[in-house]
């Protein structure tokens, strides 16, 4: 029930959000919480902390429904159940601020300058956020090492 919910609020906030971009009132943005002066970019970056917000609840749903089926439910894994839509959001975001920023040369840096390439992205990010969450951990351990190598060469 509470991924349910959680991607039914993402999912009302992301839309809210895309509106006040596309619709553009003349001057401050429209928001539910009140009128204000919002910079367009800022409310692209929550598009995108939205749609991975919504990908996560996604994918963790996804892992519900097949761990009932499959009879593999398990009640420990709830932390994880809550966790993961805001881990992918955080995930979303980052990962698009660091594609904006050109520190990941993958995509185009301009490529995230409206709300449903903002939302497309942290959807498929937050979808995806266990696989990227691993494949950074091998390019970190690529890169900077890892803490047992280092403790192999202090020993040495």
């Amino acid at each position: 029930m509470y991924l349910v919910l959680v991607l039914a609020i993402a999912i009302a906030c992301l839309v809210h959000v895309t509106i006040a971009l596309l619709v553009p009132a003349s001057g401050p943005a429209q928001l539910w919480i009140g009128t204000y002066n919002v910079p367009p970019d800022i409310l692209v970056w929550a598009t995108v902390a939205l749609g991975g917000a919504c990908g996560g609840c996604a994918f963790a749903l996804k892992w519900l429904y097949h761990g009932v089926a499959h009879g593999k439910w398990h009640r420990d894994r709830l932390v994880w159940r809550l966790v993961v839509p805001v881990l992918s959001g955080v995930l979303a975001l980052f990962t698009a601020l660091m594609v904006g920023s050109g520190i990941l040369p993958i995509f185009d840096r301009d490529m995230l300058n409206g709300p449903k390439v903002g939302a497309a992205f942290g959807f498929f990010v937050g979808f995806f956020s266990d696989n990227l969450l691993a494949g950074l951990q091998r390019l970190a351990n690529q890169l900077l090492g890892t803490l047992e190598k280092q403790e192999q060469v202090d020993r040495n």
